[in-house]
């Protein structure tokens, strides 16, 4: 993509857990956060598009909802690929966890979400688990492209947060897009 349309490309570096966690001193939000204000300075916010799988899909989305809470500018666009919105214990219940062909077992991704927000309370945080933003918030997300295979572990949560998205912007600037029977 990035050859044929010749756009620049910045491949933000962050802390990963289990060295780094959320809410942390230099935790991966904040490596993400900072990268994105430093080509803010360089680019117009709205010349800039951020994208991210699974847990980067999860730091893409906690970045616009940290910007907002911050009053600073949102990147003109976002694209998530099967991010991993919501890490809280409750997530794992969903039926896409239990009746899915995807290559992560349960016991691992929730060991997994727990290395990033240590307790429960920290998964609730809209800033580790941005599924969990208020409708407002969500109102005023970047047009967004979200990408997932209906047969992954995530599908339940990222069919949900793009109906919430899609319900919060009006259906404006968002594109949802399903892939069926792919993980």
């Amino acid at each position: 993509l990035v050859q044929h349309t010749h756009a620049p490309l910045l491949v933000a570096q962050y802390r990963r857990p289990p060295e780094a966690v959320f809410g942390g001193e230099h935790s991966p939000l904040d490596d993400v956060t900072k990268s994105c204000l430093k080509l803010a300075e360089k680019l117009p916010p709205s010349r800039i598009v951020v994208a991210g799988e699974s847990a980067g899909g999860n730091l893409a989305a906690a970045l616009c909802l940290r910007l907002i809470q911050e009053k600073k500018p949102l990147p003109g666009g976002l694209v998530l690929i099967s991010p991993w919105i919501d890490i809280t214990e409750a997530s794992f219940d969903a039926d896409s966890w239990h009746s899915n062909n995807d290559y992560l077992p349960i016991e691992l991704a929730k060991k997994f979400a727990r290395s990033y927000a240590e307790d429960e309370r920290s998964a609730m945080d809209v800033l580790a688990s941005p599924a969990k933003a208020s409708m407002q918030m969500l109102a005023s997300f970047p047009a967004t492209l979200l990408i997932y295979g209906a047969d992954e572990a995530l599908a339940d949560q990222d069919r949900l947060f793009g109906q919430r998205l899609s319900q919060a912007k009006g259906n404006l600037g968002v594109e949802v897009y399903c892939a069926h029977k792919m993980v």
